[in-house]
């Protein structure tokens, strides 16, 4: 069962890469209500940048429920916001 599911995800990835082996990344790709321009490959770069960033965010909320801690969700850290590690009154 797990296997047929990795093999169709490594089926459809290839059919994606085919595709995109034939695209023209140059093409003017306009973004948002002002349409600012891009291009295709410039937005896929775009999305990639997201993604990866999204998985880090992920992996890091994980490791930190792991260890028993509870990741400060919408808040920045006291160290973020003030300069200051932790029980240290000098600033980094």
């Amino acid at each position: 069962m797990l296997l047929a599911e990795v093999e169709i995800a490594f089926s459809d990835a290839g059919e994606r890469v085919r595709v995109l082996a034939t695209a023209d990344f140059d093409v003017f790709r306009g973004v948002g209500r002002k349409q600012l321009p891009t291009s295709i490959g410039g937005a896929l770069i775009h999305v990639a940048d997201h993604t990866q960033r999204m998985w880090a965010v992920v992996t890091t909320a994980k490791v930190l429920k792991g260890c028993g801690l509870t990741p400060a969700v919408g808040r920045r850290s006291r160290e973020a916001r003030t300069g200051c590690a932790a029980g240290s009154n000098v600033r980094a």
